[in-house]
């Protein structure tokens, strides 16, 4: 209290009608509806948080082997419509993945659990693995591993950055040179010692 008394300051009570932010929080906490009237509180909006429906999965970008392989794990039945030979396949594989939290993982064989990842997630872990801040449009070796670093896993991890590599814009423009594309070269003759 002594800090306060160096300065000079009166303190002024506001009813909650005349501290529109406090009153309108109070009234929202206690689930009242909002001020009513001459309430010109514009940020009223930012509190409002609608959440999603834990019981509508968002399916559309999943994959049928991600969406399969959770199935199987959290169940422990695989789905109907597959033939027998797929679901001894189903059930060999499912070894080395594992659910975390809805998540799913695959376990390399170094022992690392990797994030499994979906097709639309595939072009920009691709393209910060190749084009990245990091990168150096190494190639496709390289980008896999970098991939692999960063706890994520595929399938077809190799296939796809062997062919990001390849169609690589940047990289086929400027390419390697071939002996083709050199100039000749020619001798230079010295007329004097020791000149270049």
């Amino acid at each position: 209290m002594p800090l306060l008394q160096e300065f000079d300051f009166d303190i002024q009570h506001r009813p909650g009608t005349q501290h529109v932010v406090a009153d309108y929080l109070i009234r929202i906490e206690n689930g009242a509806d909002a001020v009513d009237g001459d309430d010109d509180f514009c940020d009223g909006a930012i509190l409002h948080i609608e959440a999603e429906n834990p019981e509508q999965p968002n399916t559309p970008h999943e994959d049928k082997w991600v969406t399969e392989m959770s199935t199987f794990l959290s169940t422990g039945l695989p789905p109907p419509r597959m033939q027998t030979d797929e679901k001894k396949r189903l059930a060999v594989q499912s070894r080395t993945f594992c659910l975390i939290q809805d998540t799913l993982y695959h376990k390399g064989i170094d022992g690392i659990w990797r994030r499994c990842i979906y097709n639309d997630e595939k072009e920009a872990i691709l393209w910060e693995a190749y084009c990245g801040i990091t990168s150096g449009h190494y190639a496709e070796d390289v980008t896999m591993r970098k991939v692999w670093q960063a706890g994520l896993w595929w399938p077809t991890t190799q296939q796809d950055a062997q062919q990001y590599c390849r169609e690589c814009d940047f990289c086929q423009r400027l390419g390697q040179r071939t002996e083709q594309a050199c100039m000749p070269h020619q001798p230079i003759l010295p007329l004097e010692p020791f000149s270049k």
